[in-house]
């Protein structure tokens, strides 16, 4: 194709038609130039075709969301069509979104688009991008691109990026630049507890007690606090974490009075954590608080 200059333009079409019904591997070895121009123009177009209605009129509902399919122990020949219809859109949807996915491995400054035209996909195309996220995220990992979408995400896209920050976080330690870039998140523009959940154990305690409050509607995240993650320490020890649950003011912190029960009766349960010591300590300290 690159050395045959006549039919140059014609080629690129060709093979990305069929890049789009057999795989994704032209992304993955696509040359610079104005041929990758050409290929990255075409997969934005095949991305940007499932965001709006053309590709996916026949199986949308009034409301413009794709219609479920029912669940039945005993599934009858009626909803069979329905489902094999969603199932092919799916494919198609896949195949639509494959190209743009392999070339964003290539060209990280890609990945904001996917972001951007989040909150306007389908469902059926949501569900492919959550499909397909976690492998690209961990193939191109914490890239200075991936970290400026994730330091500023889109309006919209606040469930993707928090499916981003826990597959950045998982089985693995977290730079300091990728917790300091999820603080600087949560402080100024996402105020979403979820966001932190995954570096809770990799940030100091004093600011781990600040969001305290938040988190005990998580047994899974006091266990994190407690027992660390990723070979990291336990951020607070047992009779830390109970006298933090003790000073939760539902009133101020918005948390139910019952949430705070539920945490203080979990504690309890795990015995071999919160030993008898364990709560000596804690009732002993909560007295010497209430005589001053």
């Amino acid at each position: 194709m690159l050395l045959r200059p006549p039919i140059r333009d014609a080629c690129p079409i060709i093979a990305l038609k069929v890049s789009i019904e057999c795989s994704s591997s032209l992304g993955r070895s696509a040359d610079e130039g104005n041929t990758f121009e050409k290929i990255e123009d075409f997969a934005k177009e095949m991305l940007l075709s499932v965001v709006g209605d053309d590709q996916i009129t026949l199986t949308k509902e009034g409301d413009g969301t794709l219609p479920e399919v029912q669940k039945d122990e005993n599934p009858s020949s009626e909803n069979q069509p329905a489902s094999s219809a969603i199932k092919e859109i799916s494919v198609e949807v896949q195949r639509c979104m494959s190209l743009y996915f392999a070339l964003c491995t290539k060209k990280h400054s890609l990945l904001r688009q996917i972001f951007d035209v989040y909150k306007d996909t389908s469902k059926m195309a949501k569900q492919t991008v959550h499909r397909q996220i976690p492998l690209l995220v961990r193939t191109i990992g914490s890239s200075r691109d991936l970290l400026d979408v994730v330091s500023d995400p889109p309006a919209g896209s606040e469930e993707l990026i928090i499916q981003v920050v826990q597959t950045l976080t998982d089985g693995t330690v977290p730079s300091p630049e990728l917790v300091s870039t999820i603080k600087r998140l949560y402080n100024i523009k996402l105020k979403d507890i979820d966001i932190l959940i995954p570096i809770l154990p990799f940030l100091p305690k004093d600011e781990v007690l600040l969001v305290f409050p938040h988190l005990v509607k998580f047994q899974v995240v006091l266990s994190r606090v407690l027992q660390g993650l990723n070979h990291s320490t336990p951020v607070l020890t047992p009779a830390e974490a109970l006298i933090a649950i003790h000073g939760i003011d539902p009133d101020r912190d918005g948390i139910p009075l019952k949430k705070v029960t539920d945490a203080c009766n979990a504690c309890f349960e795990q015995q071999h954590i919160f030993t008898q010591q364990v709560l000596a300590k804690v009732l002993n300290q909560l007295v010497g608080q209430n005589l001053y």
